[in-house]
């Protein structure tokens, strides 16, 4: 099934008739079938809610409007690690830096770091302090499904009122008998990662669920290696048809060389041509030979899913989260270390109501953390210590009209925190309204907008979304324009590039942008693109820094089932394009000024992917990937990995 522009329809258990406005990826019947484990070695979809007296109750996703990209989907599609399956949503882009495990920062509808809102199960995941979230620090074979909410409810979400709000739901289902997988890859330069997943009964209605993963790869250009260790372990009582509660426990660790990037001011100083060095993994200088960013993380969590009627569904979440982050840099001159360190307390909490025609959902949480930041350089130490805490509650009101064909909603959001630095509270609120309009099955139109006040500063913030979906035998489309204001720009890059934390400066500045996605099969060739175009309507476009105006993905692909169905194959080319940048760069020797404007040209790959699931049990991997060995950068100075292949596998066992 293609993973561009098919539509994600889901049904609400109180009305099995309800259709809704979707997303990209899957025709979903219930919410079993969404939530259904896809890859279990039987048809876990067709399993039935009551399995010998057992009943599992799922996480829901925040709305049935938002976009999906489900399990089936991603495993077919080149993808390294979580950031990777976002790639079917038109308007998303990554801004790699090449070297694998770095903190890469993420963007949707044109928005990053200190603007989108991270959510593991519906559980708030971002740091608190800097209001990001690195995707390499989740585990990507225990990821189910992954929830894009429309843009003119993202600010809804969570404790800060951010413009964008991501789900991921992890993997839950029921075992018939003792099932685990693992997948194993490996690439050039000592890459490789092993992933081993368990999930069985130990009692009548116990499950448990194990997860461990470790990433890992080599030195290519000085500074540049990588590994993560991640373990996951949950286990979910099924006490009866009415509630679950479940239990879980996530560990990282993770370390990654932070070079800066290359050192182009230092090449361009000694005279010689940047293009021939910066691209030599031998010679290239680089910023950082010392800088290292290592990460801990101890996550958990008790959960209790209650669904005591066909009027009324309960998520109730308690949670203590503990984040380390530290940069240490050492040398034979000098050595410099900055800790940042979180213990996060909190709770969150889902509710809907339906009543015939309206359904109401209440999303409230609150969390309270304690911050120690350290600073340890060779001859000075300073330490800041400080609480926040943040609260936050939402209502959404949604008619089901006309058998679910015309759906008018309102919502509301009221925030507050409370920081040890300041005197008194510092509230934050907004509210919108959108409408969902289903025509039929295959023809789904949505439209909001949205008014909220932004969190880290006191200025208002305003978004709007108008989107349609179009289905017809073996072709699909999705079409999105959107507009928001209130956005901010970065303010100039050091020649250290991203090595330290993101910081912003915040401006008004208003920002269009549309996004389409187009999938085609004729006979056993399947075309899919999915592209996005933004514009700015001030004199300057200054909020598009860091960004392509134009992003285009196309993929031409051999899609079939072979040897009597036993080889679900999808093979083919991707080619990917990046438009023109612009970034400003502090203390550069372009201009002799202490800031400058970067104009970076635009950049293409080609890559070849094959991914083959032998009789529903194995996955095959291959990939090749800039066959035409493209000298490029994404992000300024990062050099993208040259012509390389990479290979691994992933196998389902069962009893």
């Amino acid at each position: 099934m293609s993973f561009y522009a098919l539509f994600a329809q889901y049904e609400d258990k109180a009305s099995a008739d309800s259709t809704s406005f979707t997303a990209d990826t899957l025709e979903i019947t219930s919410p079993e079938e969404f939530f259904a484990d896809t890859l279990a070695a039987e048809d876990t979809s067709k399993i039935p809610k009551q399995i010998d007296t057992l009943y599992l109750l799922n996480q829901k996703p925040f709305f049935e409007y938002s976009s999906f990209i489900d399990r089936r989907t991603f495993l077919k599609i080149d993808y390294r690690y979580a950031a990777d399956y976002f790639k079917p949503f038109s308007l998303y882009f990554l801004k790699d830096q090449g070297f694998i495990g770095q903190p890469n920062e993420v963007l949707f509808y044109g928005s990053g770091f200190n603007s989108v809102s991270f959510f593991e199960d519906g559980n708030f995941n971002s740091n608190r302090q800097h209001n990001s979230f690195d995707l390499n620090l989740i585990q990507s074979e225990d990821i189910d499904s992954v929830e894009i909410v429309p843009l003119p409810r993202g600010f809804l979400l969570g404790p800060f009122n951010n413009f964008v709000s991501i789900n991921i739901l992890t993997r839950d289902f029921i075992p018939r008998e003792p099932y685990s997988r693992v997948k194993y890859y490996e690439g050039p330069y000592g890459e490789a990662m092993v992933d081993g997943y368990f999930n069985s009964f130990i009692m009548k209605k116990l499950i448990v669920t194990a997860d461990v993963t470790n990433r890992k790869v080599d030195q290519r250009y000085y500074n540049s290696s990588f590994s993560i260790w991640q373990a996951k372990v949950k286990l979910k009582y099924l006490a009866d048809k009415t509630f679950n509660i479940a239990g879980s426990y996530s560990f990282v660790n993770y370390e990654a060389g932070l070079n800066g990037g290359v050192n182009v001011d230092s090449i361009v100083r000694v005279g010689l041509n940047v293009n021939e060095v910066m691209y030599d993994v031998l010679s290239a200088p680089v910023y950082s030979l010392t800088e290292i960013k290592n990460v801990k993380q101890h996550h958990f969590g008790v959960r209790l899913i209650s669904n005591p009627s066909d009027i009324y569904s309960l998520d109730a979440n308690l949670y203590y989260k503990f984040f380390l982050d530290e940069i240490s840099n050492e040398d034979n001159v000098q050595r410099e270390s900055v800790k940042e360190k979180s213990k996060i307390f909190g709770a969150s909490i889902k509710q809907s109501f339906n009543y015939d025609f309206f359904r109401v959902a209440v999303n409230g949480d609150i969390d309270h953390s304690l911050n120690q930041n350290a600073a340890d350089m060779t001859d000075d130490y300073s330490e800041t210590s400080f609480d926040v805490t943040n609260a936050s509650a939402s209502a959404v009101l949604d008619m089901h009209i006309e058998d679910s064909s015309f759906i008018p909603s309102v919502f509301f959001k009221y925030s507050l925190q409370k920081n040890s630095f300041l005197s008194e509270l510092v509230s934050a609120q907004g509210i919108g309204a959108d409408i969902s309009v289903n025509i039929s099955r295959d023809i789904n139109f949505y439209t909001g907008y949205s008014t909220f006040d932004l969190t880290s500063i006191n200025r208002r913030a305003n978004s709007f979304e108008l989107g349609m979906n179009l289905r017809y035998d073996s072709f699909s489309s999705n079409v999105r324009l959107f507009r928001k204001s209130g956005s901010f720009v970065p303010e100039p890059l050091s020649n250290r590039g991203m090595s330290t934390y993101p910081s912003r400066k915040f401006v008004e500045q208003s920002l269009w942008g549309a996004g389409t996605g187009i999938s085609l099969k004729l006979w056993k060739i399947l075309l899919e693109v999915q592209s996005h175009y933004f514009f700015s309507t001030e004199s300057s476009d200054d909020v598009l820094f860091g960004m392509p105006k134009l992003k285009f993905l196309g993929g031409l692909y051999f899609a079939d089932n072979l040897f009597d169905s036993n080889l679900d194959l999808k093979a083919g080319f991707l080619f990917t394009y990046t438009g023109k940048q612009k970034y400003l760069f502090s203390e550069s020797v372009f201009n002799g000024s202490s800031k400058s404007i970067l104009n970076i040209d635009e950049s293409f790959k080609i890559d070849f992917t094959l991914a083959g699931e032998i009789q529903k049990t194995a996955i095959v991997y291959f990939t090749w990937e800039n066959l035409l060995d493209s000298k490029y950068f994404v992000t300024p100075y990062y050099p993208m990995p040259e012509r390389t292949i990479r290979f691994g596998l992933a196998w389902e066992l069962s009893n």
